[in-house]
């Protein structure tokens, strides 16, 4: 079992993409994305599992193969890498500084990396390749010291000088790897697209801004979405407000009128308590006299 490990930023080429479509039975694909490549590559070997200096990668696989976001690739170029049956073998793609050369190669007096010609061909032996298109064997980092992937510092001194350069993560892997005595293939034949090298850059801004376009399409969109939704809950809330000042007002109307009503009989009422009622004359009993007197 073959893993493909591909750290980027913010996605991979859809070429890319592409590629990995071509793979069959046998492979497993992790995508990585992280602002630091030298972490990201480090952290698809070990899932953040230990920081052990010596350790060994997660997974039962016999290899891995690191690809870059931007590279296009075809089963031929795997194959081509895996025939060589080596600890570390890189395939050849155009620098992405100067599309002449190919990256790989050695250093100069003071450290500084130097590169392969395009025209270089066969299998050469170097003292580094990018990880754009490399294939290790999983053995290897057993033998290498954690983290695998790392910025390394190249000292030398020139007329008395001591100078110092810092690396990529890939040099420095490379670095580390010679120092535990592997050798560094890379195998000038194989070679692989690089979409964003410098005959290709105009191609990748043109998709790029294209992208950009979309986004801020999509972006405003959905911001006039928002605007509009926003409108319409403004509206509904305005209506109903409107309708209940009417409704209130009309309440109001209602009991001013009530009111008006209970004043009238509460006057009406104390009218009637000041009525005073006379009483009837309380009839007098009459008197009979008669001339017999009783003796």
């Amino acid at each position: 079992m073959i893993k493909i490990c591909i750290p980027h930023y913010a996605g991979l080429d859809p070429r890319t993409e592409d590629s990995l479509r071509i793979l069959g039975d046998g492979y497993d694909v992790q995508r990585c994305q992280g602002t630091y490549i030298s972490e990201a590559r480090n952290v698809m070997l070990n899932q953040r599992g230990t920081s052990a200096v010596w350790q060994k990668p997660i997974g039962e696989y016999s290899h891995f193969l690191f690809v870059d976001a931007d590279i296009g690739f075809t089963m031929d170029n795997i194959n081509a890498l895996l025939a060589h049956d080596v600890p570390i073998v890189a395939g050849a793609y155009e620098s992405r500084h100067d599309g002449d050369y190919i990256t790989g190669g050695g250093f100069d007096s003071v450290g500084n990396v130097t590169f392969l010609g395009k025209e270089a061909s066969g299998t050469r032996s170097v003292e580094w390749v990018g990880a754009g298109f490399l294939l290790v064997k999983a053995e290897v980092f057993c033998e290498l010291p954690y983290p695998w992937f790392r910025h390394e510092w190249v000292r030398t001194v020139l007329g008395g000088v001591e100078h110092q350069v810092q690396t990529g993560e890939d040099v420095g892997f490379c670095i580390s790897a010679k120092k535990q005595g592997f050798d560094i293939l890379l195998d000038c034949d194989c070679v692989v697209q690089h979409f964003l090298n410098p005959s290709g850059k105009a191609d990748s801004m043109a998709q790029g801004l294209q992208k950009q376009n979309l986004d801020i399409r999509d972006w405003t969109l959905g911001m006039l979405k928002i605007v509009s939704d926003l409108n319409d809950g403004i509206h509904f809330v305005s209506q109903e407000f409107t309708q209940s000042s009417i409704a209130l007002a009309q309440a109001n109307a209602k009991v001013q009128e009530q009111v008006k009503r209970i004043a009238v009989l509460e006057n009406m009422a104390g009218q009637i308590e000041e009525t005073v009622i006379a009483p009837a004359p309380t009839p007098v009993a009459e008197e009979v006299v008669s001339g017999d007197t009783a003796e």
